[in-house]
């Protein structure tokens, strides 16, 4: 027996074998949305669909990417159905409106999908279980048809022909071949085999009667009882109602649709649907027409009309929205918010399942409020929490739109077609953007879309004298600083406007009520000084006029307080206008302890760059202690030679006396200095070479390292 979903599920049979993806459609084709995944349950069967067994997510199987399929983790076996099915829970609401909490649109759908969801499940199952229900398939001789093809449980034929032993044939008649089915005998199907049906099945009822009451047996199970017209009319006696009060009512159809307990009156059948000026209603309650009423004012198609019996303020015609038979769980009233006829219209929740709170009104005034019952603008919002909400599901700009009419005016929101989706204050008008918010907080002013910094103008069409931005006085009547704009010429700074612009097209920067820098139209920088003849420089800075600090300063930092041995303080350099060094002064930490205001051993090192190079290379060092180092290793103060102690390493100025001069430790090639002999040696080491003969003292002694072991000295020069 195949099931058939029409809305929320689907079989896939044996002939489905080896496949691992099914559509999340119905038997009908329609497609099966769901609120959770948890709804949707996926089974199998082996035995024809007597027995089913779920399988387990995401054990057994999983959705798509897209969530519009199932996928088996192993193909479906074969001689086995699969079932795809959306079970909606009814034990709670699945949506639970808060008191003082945002009502949404998305809210509301989903209140309103439950409510879809459960009516179409419960109408697939009801649908379902008539299937096993005692099903009148007509007449048949038995002596001479075969079985019908793909019978369902609670078939039931009836025999026309003779007795007979029913005999075997394709398809058969499982379960009674060989047996005599007597004429007027009835067989049913029990959703495995035939049997010959109980003289009185489960569902067939025998009615009898005599004259006025007739029986029509033709169907057995739907035996149909009329009523004979008296000839006379008498009390008690009965006849056919006059025709023309009956017109639109089937007459030859059930004649009892309705039930009635006490003053309810409610249709018998669940599902049936009830139509005002409709012979067809498509909803449970279906109005059509052009109306039979109106409201004052002359507006002629109300199709139905809901009247209280009270006219007391805050009361009125009310609607209940109910997700359980036993409860509402939302409310629209017609509440009065006086005596008379200016009624407004309120939206009443139930959050929490604890009291009604009210969660929109609409005035007579049209005037719409949220979290308010007195609504005093066209929308007005009133809330503890957020207060509005606007989100786009589309990946698409989300903005306000303030119009002119038909003409767009300005665009306030978010554009996602910016960085990030910054905020934007968008002119429609002139079609340029005024302002916009960054997602890192950066402003950008003027047609700036992607600001650089915290703050960002743009001139965008401005004529000097156009501040870009001002500072003004408290009464607003001039300007104490504006920043402005010249393409023409620079760009300008200054808290005093009546010097801010000149000719020369000046960068003036005013404090105090005094200039004290700019940029002159030459380009170069003036600290303390307005102007210069020297147009060579390209930055002077000069000392205040008069005082201890007259003199210009320029102080380089660096930008810790605990600077490591050898870190560079400061650097100047040198080069050419492709700004590759080419000279430099650097100065640095030089060992020693470095403490805040008490100890800073420094060091200053100048390079230079020899022909065919291309960096700079150290030529001269001045240490902490004052020492010298010269481009090819010449070194200061003097150091004394002893008959055990000549190191180079030590320095390049020499002092001896009458002792053996011994051969020099760290001699490198390149090197040199001077010996003052403040007396004649007694002797020169073997590394000596052009040794003078006689030495007069006092005098110097110049030397050379050729190598580690070559030693040459020059011809010594008498001195005082």
């Amino acid at each position: 027996m195949a099931l058939f979903y029409t809305y929320s599920g689907n079989v896939y049979g044996t002939g489905s074998a080896g496949q691992t993806t099914f559509a999340l459609t119905s038997s009908a084709g329609n497609p099966i949305p769901y609120l959770l995944p948890a709804h949707i349950h996926v089974s199998t069967s082996i035995n024809d669909q007597q027995t089913w067994v779920e399988l387990a997510r995401p054990a057994d199987w999983d959705f798509d990417a897209q969530g519009t399929s199932v996928v088996l983790t192993n193909p479906l076996p074969v001689a086995t159905e699969l079932r795809v099915q959306r079970i909606t829970p009814t034990d709670e609401p699945f949506v639970d409106f808060q008191a003082s909490s945002l009502l949404t649109a998305e809210q509301l759908n989903e209140g309103e999908e439950f409510s879809l969801y459960v009516d179409q499940e419960l109408r697939d199952a009801v649908a379902i279980d008539l299937a096993g229900a005692l099903i009148y398939k007509g007449t048949v001789d038995l002596t001479a048809d075969n079985a019908p093809l793909n019978p369902a449980n609670g078939w039931t034929l009836y025999n026309t022909g003779a007795g007979t032993v029913i005999q075997g044939g394709t398809p058969g008649w499982d379960g009674i071949v060989g047996v005599v089915v007597e004429g007027g005998e009835q067989v049913i199907f029990d959703g495995a085999q035939w049997d010959i049906a109980p003289e009185r099945p489960e569902g067939v009822v025998v009615v009898n009667g005599t004259a006025p009451i007739t029986v029509d047996s033709t169907d057995p199970q739907r035996p149909v009882v009329g009523i004979t017209d008296a000839t006379t009319s008498a009390a008690g006696a009965m006849s056919a109602a006059d025709k023309t009060k009956l017109d639109g009512i089937d007459t030859g159809a059930q004649a009892n649709v309705w039930d009635r307990t006490g003053t309810t009156l409610s249709p018998k059948n669940a599902g049936d649907k009830v139509g005002v000026g409709t012979s067809s209603p498509s909803q449970l309650f279906t109005i059509n027409g052009t109306g039979g009423g109106s409201f004052t004012g002359g507006y002629t198609n109300t199709l139905a009309r809901i009247n209280a019996t009270t006219n007391t303020a805050g009361q009125g015609a009310a609607i209940a929205l109910t997700a359980l038979a036993t409860k509402e769980t939302a409310w629209i009233i017609a509440a009065e918010h006086t005596s008379g006829n200016n009624g407004d219209l309120a939206f009443y929740g139930y959050p929490g399942g604890v009291g009604y709170a009210e969660r929109l009104r609409i005035t007579a005034a049209g005037n719409v409020g949220i979290g308010t019952t007195s609504p005093s603008d066209l929308l007005h919002i009133k809330s503890t929490a957020a207060q509005l909400k606007i989100e786009s599901s589309s990946g698409v700009n989300n903005c306000i739109l303030h119009t002119n009419g038909a003409t767009d005016a300005w665009r306030v929101g978010m554009n996602l077609a910016l960085s990030n989706g910054s905020y934007e204050i968008y002119d429609d008008v002139n079609n340029v953007s005024r302002l916009v918010v960054d997602s890192s907080g950066r402003v950008g002013i003027g047609g700036i879309t992607s600001p650089y910094s915290g703050l960002d103008i743009g001139a965008q069409s401005m004529t000097l004298h156009n501040g870009l931005l001002d500072f003004r006085t408290a009464d607003n009547a001039s300007r104490n600083m504006y920043i402005a704009c010249d393409a023409a010429n620079a760009q300008f700074v200054s808290y005093v406007p009546s010097v801010l612009f000149s000719s020369a097209g000046n960068i003036r920067i005013n404090a105090g009520g005094q200039e004290r820098a700019r940029v002159d139209s030459s380009g170069r920088l003036l600290v303390g000084t307005t102007a210069t003849s020297n147009n060579d420089t390209r930055a002077i800075i000069q000392g205040i006029p008069s005082g201890a600090t007259a003199y210009g300063a320029l102080f380089l930092a660096k930008g810790d307080s605990s600077p490591a041995d050898g870190a560079a303080l400061g650097i100047v350099e040198f080069s050419d206008s492709s700004h590759n060094s080419a000279a430099r002064i650097l100065a640095a930490r030089d060992g020693g302890t470095w403490g805040v205001s008490t100890s800073h051993p420094s060091k200053l090192v100048f390079s230079t760059t020899a022909d065919g190079a291309s960096n700079p290379a150290e030529r001269m060092r001045i240490s902490q202690n004052g020492t010298a180092t010269f481009f090819n290793g010449v070194n200061s103060p003097e150091e004394t030679i002893t008959a055990g102690a000549f190191d180079l390493a030590a320095g390049n100025f020499w002092t001896a006396a009458a002792i053996d001069i011994p051969n020099p430790t760290n001699a490198v090639a390149g090197m040199s200095g001077l010996i003052r002999l403040t007396a004649a040696p007694t002797s020169w080491d073997t590394n000596f070479t052009n040794v003078p003969t006689a030495v007069t003292a006092p005098s110097i002694v110049p030397f050379y390292v050729q190598s580690a072991t070559v030693i040459r000295l020059g011809a010594p020069v008498v001195v005082g």
